[in-house]
């Protein structure tokens, strides 16, 4: 899959296949614009609303979870 942020970027990009069809789709190209493509350097292809800096990281939400 090519990386659906930078044409130039050498890094891995992948997109969920879940089914043989989808399978098919991606290895002819079908899927390149795909918003489930997620490349190894850039993240995810779609955007969301929520802002990153305010979210807690997977490590606050364990402790919360442990300490509550």
């Amino acid at each position: 899959m090519p990386c659906p942020h930078d044409d130039e970027c050498t890094g891995r990009a992948w997109a969920p296949a879940y089914s043989i069809t989808s399978l098919y789709r991606a290895l002819n190209g079908d899927l390149d614009d795909d918003e489930d493509i997620v490349c190894t350097v850039h993240g995810p292809n779609h955007t969301d609303d929520q802002d990153d800096e305010d979210t807690p990281g997977i490590e606050e939400q364990d402790l919360e979870a442990v300490h509550g």
